[in-house]
């Protein structure tokens, strides 16, 4: 019996790993993904409305909007939370940036 501390250490390193490795696996279900949505209600015979969003990683590109138009584009955080997508609204000769 002088091997039993160490098997029941054993078995709970393990269990501990197989916990962690679920937990890892199902992580996207602890992190919602995050939408971003434009509708173009602007008013009728003026300037398209132009979109464009991107992240240090990600270029969702130029999208053009009619009136009632949409666009939405979804993303989730990256592991240290520091995602960050910035986008500029073009209508004519005005724009609009956020972040």
């Amino acid at each position: 019996m002088a091997n039993y501390p160490s098997i029941k250490v054993q078995l709970s390193f393990l269990i501990s790993f197989v916990i962690n490795i679920v937990l890892m696996t199902n992580a996207s279900t602890f992190d919602p993904s995050i939408t971003e949505r434009f509708i173009s209600s602007l008013p009728q015979n003026t300037p398209l409305l132009e979109v464009h969003c991107k992240s240090l990683d990600d270029d969702i590109g130029v999208r053009t909007l009619k009136v009632g138009d949409q666009f939405d584009f979804s993303f989730h955080e990256n592991f240290w939370d520091t995602t960050h997508f910035h986008c500029t609204l073009t209508w004519g000769s005005k724009n609009s940036e956020f972040d």
